[in-house]
């Protein structure tokens, strides 16, 4: 039988934290440039820190959706979701009826829906 250890568990799970920072930086760069480039690396990658515990406020733990959340932070502006031009943007982030797994695909349905520009497909 196979026995993984906590500190094992700590190791692994360091090295996937560090691999998605690593893809989402260079995902970001390559949709983001100019955004990216004026931030640096330091900076850009404190940015997707600050996105995935800001993601994970609303219950939006995806990969593949915290990206999302971070393209809207870039496209949008880092604080979309308390934009008060934009009040359906909290609101669904905010819905207790919606899953955080759920939060990031209705904010894009209802983006598409009004023809809102925001770009990426959090796809690092």
């Amino acid at each position: 039988m196979l026995i993984i250890r906590r500190h094992q568990k700590a190791a692994f799970a360091a090295l996937q934290r560090e691999r998605f920072l690593d893809q989402t930086a260079a995902y970001l760069r390559r949709w983001h440039g100019p955004a990216c480039e004026a931030l640096g690396d330091a900076e850009l990658r404190a940015f997707i820190e600050e996105g995935v515990v800001r993601a994970g406020r609303y219950g939006v733990t995806l990969e593949h959706h915290v990206v999302q959340f971070l393209d809207w932070m870039l496209d949008v502006g880092p604080g979309f979701d308390a934009d008060p031009a934009h009040p359906w943007i909290a609101r669904i982030l905010r819905d207790p009826a919606l899953h955080g797994d759920l939060r990031m695909p209705a904010l894009e349905d209802e983006a598409e829906a009004r023809g809102f520009p925001v770009g990426g497909d959090g796809s690092p």
